[in-house]
């Protein structure tokens, strides 16, 4: 009665098998398996909590186990729960008499926190190895574009037929602008230590949406800004802003492309109070209820394994969070989502006055 005891309320998830049925479960393993009561597990066939990919490893496990292998070490397996959620299961167990028949104890862990969180450093660690590469490259083509630009200039210094110069001043414009594309890559690949400055948010936002524009015009995204002129000035760290901007774009652009293969996103920004608040509105499949209270925690991500990690959006909210400010989201299923952020403004100046006035 002690042992029973001792097993029913171990945090441990502790199950017996028999007959390829689950012959006990302790409270932990009903939780585990996402039922109410162990009751609801007892009596069901374990393959029906395990992943179809992963049921004759853990059926040719089991065997082992009763055949007395005493190599038979922990695996991690693919299970599912009553409501046919995946999680990542940690199983060990061992051969035993239960009732007068051969059975198998077993000891689950879920592990799913832990692999996420290893996929994801491997993941970062990823990011990290193109952010340098992607970094190399733009040096590379800074120079040949650097070129291009100083012959550019030195042909219009010239007495030139008006189509030609005409084409030589769009060949001008052009090498500008990937120059211009080229440095704010670089501005933001860059490892600097998180500084606070005077910042005009329009400025960033322009930027941000120059690095943006090819990924917009291949996915058929239009952005479009609405900027009012009395935005205020922040003060904060101009890179991490331009990392919490992309991050909201980007998912954006990812969640219109795949839902209409295009769509609609305005970025809007209003002084309210003492305080700057933007808007970014896009016109894709919205946001479930369930997911909407979700959508800042760690690791949470609705996109394929390829598409996201799950921290773009948790970052974000550390980010503002640290400049004393707040993010949050609003949505309908079908209409859309805008993601809102509210940073604390440097009061009584408006963009320029601090130049102006000192």
């Amino acid at each position: 009665e002690l042992y029973s005891a001792l097993v029913d309320l171990s945090p441990e998830v502790i199950a017996v098998q028999s007959g390829g049925r689950y012959a006990y479960v302790n409270m932990a393993g009903a939780r585990l398996l996402g039922a109410g009561t162990p009751a609801e597990i007892i009596g069901r066939p374990v393959e029906e909590f395990i992943h179809t990919d992963y049921r004759d490893r853990v059926r040719q496990r089991l065997q082992d186990i009763q055949n007395g292998d005493s190599k038979a070490s922990p695996i991690q397996v693919k299970g599912l729960r009553l409501d046919g959620e995946t999680i990542d299961i940690e199983m060990t167990g061992a051969p035993i008499t239960y009732q007068g028949e051969p059975a198998t104890q077993v000891i689950l862990r879920d592990v799913t926190g832990q692999r996420n969180m290893e996929d994801n450093l491997r993941q970062r660690q990823k990011l990290e190895i193109v952010g340098e590469l992607a970094a190399g490259v733009a040096h590379e083509v800074r120079n040949p574009l650097s070129v291009i630009q100083g012959f550019s200039q030195l042909l219009m210094a010239r007495q030139l037929d008006e189509e030609v110069s005409r084409d030589v001043q769009i060949i001008l414009r052009e090498s500008q602008r990937a120059i211009r594309v080229v440095q704010d890559l670089l501005s933001f690949a860059r490892r600097d230590e998180p500084q606070a400055a005077v910042v005009d948010v329009t400025q960033v936002l322009d930027r941000v949406q120059a690095l943006k524009s090819y990924d917009f015009r291949v996915n058929h995204i239009e952005s479009e800004l609405r900027l009012k002129p009395d935005m205020p000035l922040v003060m904060a760290d101009e890179g991490q802003l331009q990392q919490v901007f992309i991050n909201i774009m980007t998912n954006a652009q990812q969640a219109m492309a795949d839902y209409r293969g295009g769509g609609n996103l305005v970025i809007s920004g209003e002084r309210v109070g003492g305080n700057l608040r933007l808007s970014f509105a896009d016109n894709g499949p919205g946001i479930a209820p369930e997911h909407l209270v979700k959508v800042f925690d760690p690791f949470f991500t609705t996109k394929e394994a390829d598409k996201g990690t799950g921290l773009g959006l948790s970052v974000s909210c550390g980010i503002v969070a640290n400049h004393g400010g707040q993010i949050w989201a609003e949505s309908e299923a079908g209409k859309g989502a805008t993601f809102y952020v509210e940073l604390p403004g440097m009061l009584g100046h408006r963009p320029g006055e601090l130049l102006q006035g000192g």
